[in-house]
């Protein structure tokens, strides 16, 4: 699709320039990528093409596309118009604390150690990023 239509993929990148009009586009070359890809793979590997039969599997997949997918992308783009794109990039390195505690809370995962000590270099490194402001020097001049 970008190579078909370079402007219009020109446009979708740039979505804080143009406002409304580069949302819709956004999601119209999404999805028509998403489907070629989906059934290009699919023809390329062999893979057949069939229905799930068990509705564990249409719950989960109502989930994943639903809030897990275009939910969370639609959040995204609400952050991005308010944000700048580098405070909504720090973002994203907070989802993995979401998915350990609904893990521990809902599959009674246990919480390694190594989580923990990766969540606190993450959240320094958050920190450092988006919070911490270095303290400037007032110098006076010499007489």
């Amino acid at each position: 699709m970008m190579v078909v239509r370079p402007r219009r993929a020109y446009r979708v990148m740039n979505i804080g320039r143009h406002g409304r009009g580069a949302r819709q586009d956004i999601f119209y070359l999404l999805s028509v990528a998403l489907l070629g890809g989906l059934v290009a793979v699919a023809v390329v590997t062999g893979e057949a093409m069939v229905l799930p039969s068990r509705p564990e599997t249409w719950i989960a997949m109502a989930y994943l596309i639903g809030p897990g997918s275009i939910g969370v992308f639609v959040l995204v783009l609400y952050v991005l118009a308010r944000w700048t794109a580098s405070a909504t990039s720090y973002a994203f390195l907070l989802f993995p604390f979401v998915a350990i505690a609904l893990g521990a809370l809902l599959l009674r995962e246990p919480v390694q150690p190594s989580f923990l000590a990766g969540g606190a270099v993450v959240l320094a490194g958050v920190y450092l990023g988006v919070v911490y402001r270095p303290r400037t020097q007032v110098t006076t001049p010499m007489s």
